[in-house]
């Protein structure tokens, strides 16, 4: 009996933007936890490292050096928290982009879902649910969030600014998270 053939989406689908500012051992437990996956479904992770004095370069080093699929870049002096925002999403040359923060425990589960949904449809926006990694760096995954993703259909609410609110009242509405993440089309947003 042959096993079922893994999802994988085609180079340049989806890639995870993450602005990271003085937060090493978060960031190595979270993209630590998604990277095989990452590197299994074809999602490249971007980091942008803003000046930290921690072991966040260290950190960074040892995530590429695990994947092809890590990149970084480090901004020294760094910048402001908006810019490094931008510039973590500017790394990024995917159809879709994931904005997460270095904060938001993503299971490995939700990684499949967002492809599986990628791969069928073309929705303008997905929001899913996360939850943030307390500042002990615990991930619970004994007891994990279920991924919970709602898409958006394609054009549904206009440009992605407009559609951003939107979102927002979404997530409220129908999933009532504390915490939500988008993956947007990445054209629509830079």
């Amino acid at each position: 009996m042959t096993a079922a053939p893994r999802l994988q989406l085609p180079d340049g689908t989806l890639a995870i933007a993450i602005p990271s500012p003085n937060r090493a051992r978060m960031l190595e437990r979270i993209v630590g936890e998604i990277l095989p996956t990452c590197d299994e479904l074809g999602i490249d992770v971007h980091v942008s490292d803003n000046g930290s004095t921690d072991d966040t370069p260290a950190v960074c080093r040892r995530l590429a050096a695990q994947s092809s699929r890590f990149h970084f870049r480090r901004h020294d002096p760094p910048i402001a928290i908006e810019r490094n925002l931008m510039a973590a999403l500017s790394l990024s040359t995917a159809v879709y982009t994931w904005e997460l923060g270095d904060d938001d425990c993503v299971l490995p589960a939700a990684l499949v879902e967002v492809a599986r949904i990628l791969q069928s449809r073309r929705p303008s926006a997905l929001v899913v649910g996360t939850s943030e990694v307390p500042r002990d760096d615990a991930i619970d995954l004994e007891r994990p969030i279920l991924p919970q993703v709602a898409h958006l259909a394609p054009s549904a609410y206009g440009p992605a600014r407009e559609w951003r609110n939107a979102v927002d009242l979404f997530g409220e509405k129908f999933y009532n998270l504390p915490l939500r993440t988008v993956v947007y089309r990445t054209a629509d947003e830079l």
